[in-house]
């Protein structure tokens, strides 16, 4: 059998739901992103056989935003629902 390798990198994880499910490839993601896309369309997850690094995110915004009242309040409401994801899918993560 002959096996070709096509390495593919996508921008955002936005494509690549309707890429795996029209197609013969797999992706590396992180566990929580892989069972939520793959929950609709039937995929497959499988852990990867190696060691991987965790994922970094961080939040950016303008300066100017830094004391606005909305903002503030905004910007914790999106930090604790990825706290409270990872802590649910990945099994920890660091603030």
């Amino acid at each position: 059998m002959v096996w070709n390798l096509y390495i593919c990198r996508l921008s955002s994880f936005g494509m690549l739901p309707t890429m795996l499910a029209n197609s013969n490839v797999m992706a590396v993601m992180p566990e929580g992103t892989a069972r939520v896309v793959s929950r609709p369309l039937g995929l497959r997850v499988e852990p990867v056989p190696l060691k991987v690094p965790p994922l970094r995110m961080a939040l950016a915004w303008h300066p100017r935003t830094d004391r606005d009242p909305p903002h503030i309040w905004f910007r914790e409401q999106v930090k604790q629902l990825m706290l409270d994801a990872c802590w649910r899918e990945e099994g920890g993560c660091e603030e």
